[in-house]
């Protein structure tokens, strides 16, 4: 199952735990990355992780800054309050705009429906706030990105139930 893709990707790469045992992950570069970290081996586990989601029998929706940048607009197509992402086009091609892998500051998550209540500040909520918000709106995976693609938090959560439509 590609949410396993998702766990493996985390646990082999340079992602660690926000809690122990806990499925909320945290891929960080600070602003010394250049100096200090493994810059092509974020990227790759970034890369993999979006080419993971993509691969997930669930829709994937986003939520970002408004209005949508326009270099974000073909991937994008609007499901009631949100923007639903168009999977037949590449995960990398996305990643590649500036909006996704420059200015950061957008969530993914996987669900079979759009989140009906904001999600949590994955960044500040407890790991177990993160992963029961998941468990209570079905979704099994978010991602989000800080500021200027800096840091990244991945949450895991595999008690949610199977997609309706994806």
């Amino acid at each position: 199952m590609p949410l396993s893709d998702v766990q493996h990707i985390l646990s082999a790469g340079p992602a660690r735990r926000r809690s122990a045992g806990k499925d909320v992950w945290l891929l960080d570069t600070g602003p010394w990355w250049r100096l200090f970290r493994d810059y092509q081996g974020l990227s790759r586990t970034k890369e993999s992780l979006l080419q993971a989601a993509w691969r997930l029998p669930f829709p994937l929706f986003l939520v970002l800054e408004e209005p949508v940048s326009e270099d974000l607009v073909p991937f994008l197509h609007r499901e009631a309050s949100a923007w639903r992402v168009d999977k037949s086009r590449s995960p990398k091609d996305f990643y590649s705009t500036e909006p996704a892998s420059g200015l950061g500051n957008w969530l993914l998550y996987a669900a079979a429906q759009p989140l009906d209540a904001p999600p949590p500040d994955t960044f500040r909520a407890p790991p177990e706030a993160v992963l029961s918000f998941m468990a209570a709106h079905g979704v099994v995976l978010l991602i989000a990105v800080f500021h200027d693609d800096t840091d990244w938090c991945i949450a895991v959560c595999d008690h949610a139930p199977s997609p309706a439509a994806a």
